[in-house]
């Protein structure tokens, strides 16, 4: 099935169609960047299937959100100068949200730009992710500090590779699509809220959907200038928590899903005071953001630990803090400025649901 993202190709496959048909003629090498997961569990599949040219040279990236770094695109940009990669070379990212990140940054830069194309090997990946043309690194424990929009030549889908997948990266990707049903769908949300097992036989049929509302946010809006900014619902709370995670760990890394999972409750609080949204979709937001990260065993950050982190979000403006909103189910609102208050009441009420759930 082929779907438009802003002018790229996205092909979501099947087992009768398992990688689509990706033409090689027009480049002079092919190299595969795979991380230790996919190099294990994925290229021997794609080789048994003979979906790359036999002349294809393999990059082995980065694992582990520490590692989202420009010294990883070093690494990956050494592997493509020794063997003499030019502006005609394509490279394929066969891996998770990191990975297509990281591989995009590193094309996109490579002399001027090279081609590339992604094949999205998580849930998060394949719903989000690898989707809209964003690309980056992360830089002083800052999510994506440095980045550009560039887009691949083509986006392969196959939710056979969510077979590989723990449930916590499931989980992961499963967040996502919640965010995506409270600021487009509401009743996409309540059909998600109402799964009873997250599992990939439970979700596989809603990655289509996620896909077609992340694609239009990005259709109307690809450098995110303006509408775009909602799917960043959750997201300004959620890296900062993801960021404080990873520079303190001893107090837990929390996976990307997992941080944002908690920011969506936080902003959902925050939204409810600015908007008088009723309470009962707050709740409904922690019921199912629980099916992702339990509450009862995170440690709550003070206001003084993220503050600085939220104040590097790239929304904001003048030294203002602005977060994207839900003004009702299923409605996202942007640019909303918050207030150090609102910020200080939703870390509380999150306090207190780790006391009570």
């Amino acid at each position: 099935m082929n779907q438009n993202d802003n002018g790229q190709d996205l092909i979501l496959t099947d087992n009768n169609n398992l990688y689509g048909n990706i033409d090689f003629s027009p480049y002079d090498k092919v190299f595969v960047l795979v991380d230790g997961n996919t190099e294990e569990y994925c290229l021997p599949i794609l080789r048994s299937q003979n979906v790359f040219p036999i002349n294809n040279i393999i990059v082995v990236g980065p694992n582990g959100e520490s590692r989202k770094s420009l010294n990883s695109c070093e690494k990956i940009w050494d592997v493509l100068t020794q063997n003499r990669a030019t502006r005609h070379s394509l490279l394929v990212v066969v891996g998770g949200g990191l990975l297509c990140d990281v591989g995009a940054f590193a094309a996109s830069l490579y002399k001027r730009g090279m081609d590339y194309v992604l094949m999205p090997t998580t849930l998060l990946a394949q719903v989000d992710a690898s989707l809209g043309g964003k690309t980056g690194v992360n830089f002083q424990n800052l999510k994506n500090q440095i980045g550009l929009f560039s887009k691949p030549e083509t986006i392969i889908v196959n939710p056979d590779f969510l077979l590989t997948l723990s449930l916590r990266e499931l989980r992961s990707g499963y967040a996502e699509m919640i965010k995506h049903g409270l600021i487009a769908d509401y009743s996409y949300f309540e059909r998600l809220s109402a799964l009873t097992e997250i599992s990939t036989t439970t979700l596989t049929k809603y990655i289509l959907r996620s896909i077609e509302i992340k694609s239009e946010f990005v259709a109307a809006d690809p450098i995110e200038q303006g509408i775009r900014k909602g799917l960043n619902f959750g997201h300004t709370m959620g890296h900062a928590f993801e960021s404080l995670s990873f520079s303190t760990q001893a107090k837990g890394t929390l996976s990307h899903g997992e941080a944002i999972a908690l920011g969506m409750v936080c902003e959902t609080f925050i939204s409810s005071a600015i908007f008088n949204i009723n309470s009962s979709l707050l709740e409904e937001v922690v019921q199912t953001v629980e099916k992702v990260v339990s509450i009862q065993n995170i440690t709550i950050p003070e206001y003084a630990e993220i503050a600085a982190l939220l104040y590097q979000d790239k929304k904001n403006r003048s030294g203002e803090l602005r977060m994207s909103l839900l003004k009702k189910p299923g409605e996202v609102t942007i640019d909303v400025a918050v207030t150090r208050e609102q910020v200080m009441d939703s870390l509380t009420y999150l306090a207190e649901l780790k006391k009570i759930r």
